[in-house]
């Protein structure tokens, strides 16, 4: 059964280890947050979740967004503008979840994109899809999103990058989600 202190254990470990590993950078590692989250929780939950890649829009508060749109980022070596995430899978679909562990870097990615923060911070974004995303088109998106909602989007330009990222990195990813996993046994044990 997932709890909020597996939830927690889960968010707080994947990211004390990514900031680790990446200190100058992390707020911006979206995808690795979404691969190694994703694998980290398939394997603590015996659920199948997938790191995903696409297109988001965040509010910031007052009409102030950040908009992670640019489909041809994903073609860029530098990066841009997207966003990755994690979503459970299922046969039908039904009760999908979606996790964005990397939600409390928002403030630090709106701040250094001179976008001012006046929303609530959170220290991650877990829920079902249909609690959690937007579900209406880019044009129709309201002015001020309902806190603790964004909007994203998969694009077929996102899934290929994410194949070919994972397919590059698989290695590295697989030495961190090992490390996490120790990390968690290790708190779990010095909590039993």
């Amino acid at each position: 059964m997932l709890t909020d202190k597996t939830r927690l254990l889960i968010v707080q470990s994947v990211d004390d280890a990514i900031h680790n590993l990446f200190p100058k950078k992390y707020f911006s590692l979206c995808h690795a947050y979404a691969v190694v989250g994703a694998s980290v929780a398939s394997i603590i939950l015996d659920r199948r979740y997938r790191p995903v890649a696409g297109l988001a829009v965040i509010d910031c508060g007052a009409g102030h967004h950040l908009k992670l749109l640019d489909d041809k980022a994903f073609s860029c070596s530098k990066g841009g503008a997207y966003h990755c995430w994690i979503e459970s899978v299922s046969q039908d679909g039904a009760d999908k979840e979606i996790i964005d562990i990397g939600f409390k870097n928002n403030r630090l990615y709106a701040k250094k994109h001179k976008i001012p923060w006046l929303k609530k911070d959170s220290s991650y974004l877990w829920g079902k899809y249909r609690e959690v995303v937007i579900d209406a088109e880019l044009k129709d998106l309201p002015p001020i999103f309902p806190e603790g909602k964004l909007w994203l989007r998969e694009t077929p330009e996102g899934a290929a990058w994410m194949n070919q990222h994972l397919d590059a990195h698989i290695n590295e990813y697989a030495k961190i989600t090992a490390h996490v996993l120790r990390t968690i046994k290790h708190d779990m044990e010095a909590t039993a």
